[in-house]
């Protein structure tokens, strides 16, 4: 039973969830948004999950890690669990890699009813969107419950590095990493958080925007704009904590009063996920990308320099066998493609995607498992690199793009390459070390695609 203060007597509330436009807290147009499955549970009492993969913003503000400072505590402690008495509100954080379990607990609010609405932010600090993708961590950090999530919360950029770093590479990347959570929880809404601006605004924080739009639009998500509630504001110094983290007392403030708004941007029904790349397939432009004629330590259609091919038939996903480069130098080691003739008539003045799917040891440098593709002769775009123990141990997308000029001669080939060691190691050796990829795809379009 709910009290006269109870949710589901809460009319002002249900106004909202219904989408009368005239309703209180009412900021912006109405429309059916990411958040609206996780409201109507919490207004119906019933249990409900947030899943958040994150960087240090939203872990942390002013400088102090604790749960209570940064601007998704204060989204829920100040704006969401108020609305909602009956339910509890317990919020997961410090996931400890070594364990792979979270340390800390915190009770947000402890509701009349039984039911709570578990938030498990799995943000870690100097983390990239794959960072707990490797081992066993990835189910632990972000499905540590059966039920599946309600909302999805991601928030990362400011960590990722990308040989260009234009938008269309970084949304690529971003946009397969996210497509790997969600096709843990197919049904749950999603919110991209386009990030703070540094104090000092530059150009690759403008583009890391622009790609954090894309993966938005691209994902048919809901975006946080903090990027313009600082910018609008001015960027306030009172509002940073440093160059890059916002302040607890304002800046964090800022950013969940914004959050707030866009989960009440809750329509009559809920938002339309775009498919992850799992249920995403297309024609692979790509020969032999699932490496299916191997023989005598070759790959058909593929050249392999400074490394050796070997074929690994115990631990792979699709066809009959994933192919394992080993680096037989410190010198950049890799397998390659050029596409040439016919073929190319339908990429000319496309953009293009490749997605691979690597399986990188946990020996491995820094710089194992990148994509590189470009046209010959032209500069290399390549995907982003790993940042520590980032998704080691098990297979994960590894995305890239690149806007093809109009080709006129087909005999000027665009080239593939799949890295074991980009160069020379990075913390370790390169040789020795071993790099396995299941499957390489590439087609036309901004979006990665799974093989047929």
């Amino acid at each position: 039973m709910t009290t006269a203060n109870g949710i589901l007597d809460n009319s002002a509330l249900a106004d909202i969830l219904a989408g009368d436009d005239n309703a209180p807290f009412r900021r912006r147009t109405r429309g059916p948004g990411a958040a609206y499955g996780l409201m109507q549970k919490l207004r119906l009492g019933r249990p409900c999950i947030v899943v958040v993969n994150g960087d240090s913003t939203s872990t942390l503000a002013g400088g102090t890690a604790t749960s209570n400072s940064s601007w998704l505590y204060r989204l829920f402690a100040d704006h969401i669990a108020p609305l909602f008495p009956e339910v509890s509100f317990v919020m997961y954080s410090s996931f400890n890699t070594g364990t792979g379990a979270y340390d800390v607990t915190t009770t947000i609010q402890t509701g009349s009813g039984a039911n709570t609405c578990s938030i498990y932010n799995a943000s870690i600090g100097g983390s990239i969107p794959t960072f707990l993708y490797g081992g066993n961590y990835f189910f632990e950090a972000y499905k540590p419950s059966a039920i599946s999530a309600d909302l999805i919360i991601y928030n990362h950029g400011f960590n990722i590095q990308t040989g260009a770093g234009d938008r269309f590479s970084l949304a690529t990347y971003m946009l397969g990493a996210l497509d790997e959570l969600h096709a843990l929880h197919p049904e749950a809404g999603i919110i991209v958080v386009a990030q703070n601006p540094r104090s000092s605004d530059t150009a690759s924080s403008t583009q890391l925007y622009r790609a954090q739009q894309l993966v938005a639009q691209w994902k048919n998500a809901d975006l946080l704009h903090a990027y313009d509630v600082f910018w609008d504001a001015g960027r306030p110094a009172g509002w940073y904590y440093d160059a890059t983290h916002p302040s607890a007392d304002q800046g964090s403030p800022a950013i969940a009063e914004a959050a707030f708004d866009l989960c009440l941007n809750v329509g009559s029904q809920r938002n339309s996920v775009a498919p992850t790349i799992v249920r995403r397939s297309g024609e692979n432009i790509l020969s032999n990308g699932k490496f299916d004629t191997f023989s005598g330590g070759a790959a058909t259609g593929w050249t392999a320099t400074n490394c050796t091919l070997t074929e690994d038939t115990s631990d792979f996903e699709t066809g009959s066998r994933a192919l394992v480069m080993t680096c037989s130098s410190d010198a950049a080691a890799y397998i390659e493609q050029t596409i040439t003739g016919n073929p190319l008539k339908a990429l000319s003045g496309k953009f293009v995607t490749v997605a691979a799917r690597f399986r990188i040891r946990t020996s491995s440098h820094n710089n194992a498992g990148i994509i590189g593709i470009n046209r010959s002769g032209a500069t290399e775009q390549r995907s982003a690199r790993l940042a520590g123990t980032d998704g080691r141990g098990k297979y994960v997308w590894r995305c890239v793009g690149i806007n093809l000029p109009k080709i006129t001669d087909t005999g000027v080939g665009v080239v593939v390459r799949l890295y074991a060691a980009e160069a020379a190691g990075i913390g370790v050796s390169a040789n020795g070390a071993a790099v396995a990829v299941d499957r390489v795809v590439m087609v036309p379009g901004y979006q990665p695609f799974d093989t047929v």
